[in-house]
């Protein structure tokens, strides 16, 4: 709770039907569990920064742009390496890191004030299309 936001994310579900389902499993193990998301989450944040995109709204806000889908796919491809790599493959995982690489939601305070310059930021952005059709 130190950014404010709930520690509840979606991949939480698959990991605890995992760890309660197929307890024996390695991919239900502590190691793998932990290891994995932070793989998940180190990769997805690792993405958005390489392509530029930590301080962008999020994707609900500002629509889905190819930075955005190359980003998600960058992550993916990193996360499933490095749990391969390191022999901790935790398949929730690569859904952690989606959240992180793919934001489709924000909190609700952030939301109302990001609608002004969402709407300017779309507009830009088909002014930029249209220009470069028309060039």
């Amino acid at each position: 709770m130190i950014s404010g936001t709930p520690l509840i994310f979606p991949s939480l579900g698959p990991t605890a039907f995992l760890l309660f389902r197929n307890l024996m499993q390695p991919a239900a193990s502590p190691r793998n569990t932990l290891c994995g998301h932070a793989i998940g989450i180190l990769c997805g944040y690792a993405s958005l920064w390489l392509m530029g995109l930590t301080h962008d709204l999020p994707t609900i806000v500002e629509g889905v742009l190819a930075e955005r889908v190359f980003c998600a796919a960058l992550s993916l491809a990193a996360t499933g390496a490095l749990m391969v790599l390191l022999d901790v493959w935790h398949p929730p995982a690569g859904a952690t890191t989606l959240i992180i690489a793919y934001p489709v939601w924000a909190a609700a305070a952030r939301l109302e004030p990001a609608e002004p310059v969402a709407a300017e930021r779309h507009q830009e952005n088909q002014n930029s299309r249209l220009t470069k059709r028309c060039s």
